[in-house]
């Protein structure tokens, strides 16, 4: 018969001299750790840690996307070395992350950008990236706190995350590859488990670096791709951004980056039955091609 133990360190904005390996925090729950696999020792219980979760640098918003992505990495490469040698156990824990809404009124932090990469930039690592945060709701009156209900659907949808993982299926939230310009028409490649959906809402699509006051009227997903139509072709060193790097003048309990992109998977939750879960779409930023280099992205003329 199983026990589950769970252990957790929570600091609010937590910065990154409050993450260092070897700090007091880090430190706090290696101590942790080697007393309850003492505590299961007594019980005649072996002792293994399956998964690590982290969300660092939430009081570091003027990081660099390279510096988070650095600092992530190098707590999770310490953590699942020193846990594993601290519970015995000869098998790495993974480590599971839900990427950052960011603010209600602010959404630039690049620390969200890291966050959602981490799967493809350290493979090794057992990165799990479970899902964004931005469709869930916040406590109107704190900048970045989610409500009860919204930390519990996170929570679920990071043990169907791991869950999936450790019985050999994939899991991974639909994300920015590239982007191609052709004409008034951006073509945007996603790398997806299953066909991209388009639900109700903002759909979080904006680009950055435009200098002719090029608008976007029209959103449609084709399989893993989205085609942003324009009302004249855009001009200038263009970067699609998705759900990420808005600000807004309200707070009304949602983050200022929202999107409504998804993929086709979905369930039901067990929290709160009457709810659906999906896997939405990673908050991003990519440089947009022309149409000679993204010609791959791009179709033939008709």
């Amino acid at each position: 018969m199983k026990s589950i133990i769970a252990l957790s360190e929570p600091l609010p904005g937590i910065t990154e001299l409050e993450a260092l390996v070897g700090g007091a925090l880090y430190s706090r729950i290696l101590a942790r750790v080697k007393a309850a696999k003492a505590m299961t020792s007594a019980w005649e219980k072996d002792f293994v840690i399956d998964r690590i979760g982290l969300s660092l640098l939430a009081g570091e918003s003027t990081l660099s996307e390279v510096t988070a992505d650095q600092h992530y990495a190098d707590i999770a490469q310490s953590l699942r070395n020193d846990l594993t040698v601290a519970s015995g156990q000869t098998s790495l824990p993974l480590v599971v992350v839900s990427q950052s809404a960011g603010l209600q009124r602010d959404g630039t932090s690049e620390v969200i950008l890291a966050e959602g990469r981490l799967d493809i930039e350290h493979p090794m690592l057992g990165f799990i990236v479970a899902t964004p945060k931005y469709p869930f709701p916040m406590i109107p009156e704190m900048p970045g706190t989610h409500t009860p209900e919204a930390s519990a659907l996170i929570d679920e949808l990071e043990c169907i995350a791991i869950n999936s993982v450790q019985s050999g299926q994939p899991w991974h939230c639909p994300s920015m590859e590239l982007a191609a310009l052709s004409k008034r028409k951006i073509y945007i490649k996603f790398s997806t488990l299953s066909d991209l959906v388009l639900g109700d809402g903002p759909h979080g699509f904006s680009v950055e670096g435009c200098d002719n006051s090029a608008t976007i009227t029209n959103v449609k997903t084709d399989g893993d791709k989205v085609v942003l139509t324009f009302n004249k072709a855009p001009t200038g060193d263009l970067h699609i951004l998705y759900a990420w790097g808005s600000k807004s003048d309200k707070a009304n309990g949602m983050a200022a980056n929202q999107g409504a992109l998804r993929d086709s998977w979905s369930t039901g939750s067990l929290v709160y039955p009457e709810t659906q879960l999906f896997r939405y779409a990673l908050s991003g930023r990519v440089k947009v091609l022309t149409e000679q280099t993204g010609q791959l992205l791009v179709p033939p003329e008709k």
